[in-house]
């Protein structure tokens, strides 16, 4: 789904909104499979988004700070939310 860019980036922010969707599904069978969505660069290249993207992005990235994620990905999702703020 990210590699298609024009849906994974849309506007209103409903692509990244269905991946972390996923990640928290997938997170409460296969918590390694969880972290290795979130790793993935589209989720980590803030810089290269206009601001409006990374706005939506980060707001979506929230949800991933609570206790059905694994520490991992909520590591993760720190360090990389430290970034945008």
């Amino acid at each position: 789904f990210i590699a298609n860019l024009s849906c994974y980036h849309d506007p209103k922010g409903e692509g990244y909104r269905y991946m972390v969707d996923k990640i928290l599904e997938i997170a409460k069978f296969n918590p390694l499979l969880a972290h290795n969505y979130i790793a993935t660069a589209a989720f980590l290249d803030f810089e290269k988004l206009p601001a409006s993207q990374q706005a939506l992005m980060a707001k979506e990235m929230e949800r991933l700070r609570n206790d059905g994620v694994p520490a991992q990905t909520r590591n993760l999702v720190e360090r990389e939310l430290r970034r945008y703020y």
